[in-house]
């Protein structure tokens, strides 16, 4: 059974001249990588993070690749997914209450501490300077 970062990629592959086929294997596309960014964290959003890394590791070591037409499928599913991902993501307003720069600096810092990435385990024994050089190395 395909998984469904190979299902994408084979939709992106049969999207041809035949414009039934072509709506259907689109829609289906986009309602897989919809739903990858609603349920975050699932093995599809997985796969299409991992995917995107690789393509975007792949183009700054090779290039994007004129007239390849794996290349354009490929860019064409990178657009759609980021296309896809723009719809998700939520949209942060200033509080009408920040009238400075200053204000606006602290609040901006807050929002970043305050992300989930700047959380890990890993990060309390870096802020604590009791690990060894070999376990900074390891890491």
């Amino acid at each position: 059974m395909m998984s469904n970062i190979e299902i994408l990629i084979d939709n992106m592959n049969s999207i041809s001249g035949n414009a039934r086929n072509s709506l259907t294997n689109e829609m289906i596309t986009e309602q897989i990588v919809h739903d990858a960014f609603l349920e975050k964290g699932d093995k599809t959003w997985r796969e299409i993070q991992y995917f995107l890394y690789n393509l975007n590791l792949k183009m700054m070591n090779e290039g994007f690749k004129l007239g390849n037409r794996y290349a354009e499928k490929e860019w064409a599913l990178r657009n759609l997914i980021k296309r896809i991902e723009q719809q998700h993501l939520k949209f942060e307003k200033i509080p009408e209450e920040i009238k400075s720069s200053q204000e606006f600096i602290t609040w901006l810092k807050q929002r970043i501490y305050s992300h989930r990435v700047n959380h890990s385990p890993l990060f309390d024994l870096f802020d604590n300077d009791d690990m060894s050089t070999e376990e900074i190395r390891f890491f």
